[in-house]
């Protein structure tokens, strides 16, 4: 075979590829840009800073609960007419998904009344809680900005040309590490994270434009004349059938931030998002394959091609599981000592809770893998069952927890979480799967 059949973007096989390899690039940037960020926040403003800033990226990835499953639904919507070069009531569609992300960014907006009473609850030191405030609100303002080019970027992830984005945005991490340095050197604190947040956001906003452009991705009638109240109602139907993993993935990162901040404290905050920050980096790695793989397997799925989907799901799934066992056991033999060498001996991360974290790994990563293919095949009743089995098992796990609050515990309820499911839920579907397409 030919290097053009494996990296070509006229084939299906190339545009996975090249989606892969770039992304992943994009992930390593992103992850030196992340323990740069940490070590030199560490040192320049201190730990409890580090773990405010923890806080604030979190929550405002919690916003992410606005989306409500309308992008993942319009990328799965977009592949087959992109695919076919069919037009249909793709336009309609498109129009649809842009009125839904513009109410998404007011409603983001809007989220900005509830940064204070947040800061309340988390019971913030006293001399943190007005920079808190002050950062959370202009978080939130720019997330709800750029919510509203969402339909844009479902455009090039369902043509799966998202290669360009990848290789910009891992350009803007690097620099921005050099901006976060000479930010801090000049005083403006938590300020600084502030500002490279804006400038890569500013960034892949302009890339997705242009790619969009470039590609001539959008349908030929898709300015709005009149609000397509229809199709809006369609999109949000099927969103509710994605909306359930990522809202319900969104309330466990929420509990597990509560869970720390409230009963553990910002050290116990920051020692557990930087000692487990190699764990989510391998299982935001392994998702990032399955990202990649869901337009691929949903193309293969849209145009009849049954079978092969079928195959290349089992292919993923045997190397997702070798990849994670593999990555767990150089986590649990290196973690620790890679934890104290980066924060200079201020953080120490127990051997034990490495293993917990790998074990936590393995198990996640074969509950992310069948949750694809159980979109890709549009199973609507495990789509949505699957994540609310995880989060009511997670949550009686940090229930438990409570009894002795700890980052031990707090691993453990992790584990619980994944287990039930992946026994009783997802595991199931995927047999009957290969049971009809055997």
């Amino acid at each position: 075979m030919t290097t053009d059949f494996w990296l070509s973007a006229s084939h299906l096989r190339g545009r996975f590829f090249r989606a892969w390899g770039s992304s992943n690039l994009n992930l390593g940037a992103a992850s030196i840009y992340s323990m740069g960020m940490v070590a030199l926040v560490v040192r320049e403003i201190g730990v409890a800073e580090l773990g405010l800033w923890t806080l604030m990226i979190q929550f405002t990835g919690y916003l992410g609960l606005l989306d409500a499953g309308v992008t993942s639904a319009c990328i799965r919507r977009f592949v087959g007419p992109i695919a076919r070069k069919e037009s249909g009531d793709f336009p309609l569609m498109f129009q649809a998904a842009c009125v839904v992300s513009c109410l998404q960014g007011l409603a983001c907006w809007l989220a900005i009344a509830g940064v204070p009473p947040l800061a309340a609850l988390l019971d913030l030191p006293a001399n943190l809680r007005a920079i808190f405030v002050k950062v959370m609100a202009f978080q939130f303002f720019l997330t709800g900005v750029f919510f509203m080019l969402r339909p844009f970027t479902s455009l090039l992830l369902a043509a799966q040309r998202f290669e360009v984005n990848n290789l910009v945005s891992a350009a803007g991490s690097l620099a921005s590490l050099l901006m976060i340095w000479l930010t801090l050197q000049a005083g403006f604190g938590l300020w600084s994270l502030v500002g490279v947040t804006l400038f890569q956001q500013l960034l892949g906003a302009a890339t997705t434009l242009w790619m969009v452009h470039q590609l001539k991705l959008l349908p030929a009638t898709w300015r709005i004349d009149h609000l397509p109240w229809g199709r809006i109602g369609i999109l949000f139907r099927e969103s509710l059938d994605f909306f359930s993993w990522s809202g319900f993935t969104t309330l466990n990162a929420v509990l597990q931030s509560v869970f720390l901040s409230r009963f553990m404290g910002l050290e116990a905050v920051a020692l557990w998002n930087v000692g487990s920050k190699f764990a989510v980096l391998f299982y935001t790695f392994i998702s990032s394959s399955l990202n990649n793989a869901f337009p691929t397997l949903t193309e293969l799925f849209e145009l009849g091609q049954v079978r092969e989907c079928r195959r290349l799901c089992q292919r993923f799934l045997k190397w997702s599981l070798l990849g994670a066992g593999g990555l767990g056991l150089g986590y649990i033999l290196a973690n620790g000592w890679i934890v104290k060498v980066w924060t200079a001996g201020f953080i120490i991360f127990p051997l034990s809770l490495s293993a917990i974290l790998a074990a936590w790994l393995v198990l996640a990563t074969a509950v992310r893998a069948l949750a694809c293919f159980s979109n890709v095949w549009h199973q609507r009743a495990t789509m949505r069952k699957g994540p609310m089995v995880e989060s009511v098992f997670f949550a009686a796990g940090l229930a438990l927890a409570l009894l002795n609050p700890s980052p031990w515990t707090l691993g453990l309820a992790l584990i619980l979480g994944q287990i039930v499911p992946l026994l009783f839920v997802y595991s199931p579907a995927w047999k009957k799967v290969v049971s009809t397409t055997a």
